[in-house]
């Protein structure tokens, strides 16, 4: 467990690493993932838990938007009865933080029935973001403790999203999937998308999510920031941290606490360890 009371074990470490280098040469870390991901979706034996230890391991590949997210909680309770999926820290700039709880089922869960329908599995998930709902309006001093800076009345930054299905599974059903988003205010999108995501990702080696006071971090820091190989931060690490932010600033001047309880994905070592001999570093 890293140590609190050590405020300068963030730039003891003071080397910068090209994040970038996974746009080109180093892409070969990303298929890797890719070719591992693939196989788990076409895999029908496994079963939720299984994608979302995957998912979780790679948090930063698969469930963040480059340049405007930085941090995944996994499994947050909520109360002693709910529990999310994942909840994503996202950069809204100007507009603040957005956390987007999300829900996940199985790649081989069809949203929709052969009639249009929802599927068992679908109403089930969405069953599970109404009582999301329900907790958080009758507890919201509590949700305010675990997602700080989060708003619920005017303006809200809170957000609700469902991964189910597939593209192939799915297809046939866009409009109902869409009309159905709309009804009841829930994003639902296919494993697909995730996969279109880490495709499409630019890595850089400093992240730029940062307002003007942020931009005032060590460049050591946000580089650490832009470091895509983190893993999801677990319930418990993450509510560390939520003890120690100060909700007098802004997000952006709490980023080193994020920092101090992120894990990393065995791929990061293999990175570094490459990256140093290419570069003589």
């Amino acid at each position: 467990m890293k140590d609190f009371s050590d405020p300068n074990w963030i730039v003891s470490e003071d080397k910068i690493y090209d994040w970038g280098a996974l746009n080109n040469e180093g892409k070969k870390f990303i298929r890797k993932v890719l070719e591992e991901w693939n196989k788990f979706l076409t895999n029908k034996r496994l079963k939720e838990e299984d994608y979302h230890e995957f998912l979780s391991n790679y948090a930063g590949f698969f469930l963040t938007e480059s340049d405007k997210s930085y941090q995944v909680i996994s499994k947050l309770k909520l109360g002693a009865d709910y529990e999310t999926d994942f909840v994503v820290i996202c950069e809204g700039f100007s507009k603040g933080i957005f956390y987007e709880l999300i829900e996940i089922e199985s790649p081989h869960s069809k949203p929709f029935n052969k009639n249009g329908q929802p599927s068992h599995k679908l109403i089930h998930s969405v069953q599970q973001i109404m009582n999301w709902r329900s907790w958080i309006q009758d507890n919201r001093h509590e949700f305010s403790r675990v997602l700080p800076y989060a708003r619920l009345v005017r303006d809200s930054n809170v957000k609700f999203k469902i991964i189910i299905g597939t593209r192939e599974n799915s297809r046939d059903f866009i409009e109902e999937r869409n009309q159905y988003t709309h009804e009841m205010k829930i994003e639902i999108r296919s494993f697909d998308s995730l996969t279109d995501n880490l495709e499409g990702k630019t890595f850089h080696e400093s992240p730029w999510i940062f307002s003007a006071e942020a931009r005032q971090l060590p460049l050591q820091i946000r580089n650490k920031l832009a470091n895509p190989f983190y893993k999801a931060t677990k319930d418990a690490d993450w509510r560390k941290i939520c003890r120690k932010i100060e909700p007098r600033h802004s997000f952006a001047i709490n980023y080193e606490l994020i920092l101090w309880m992120r894990e990393y994905n065995d791929l990061l070592n293999r990175f570094i360890k490459q990256y140093r001999l290419k570069h003589g570093k």
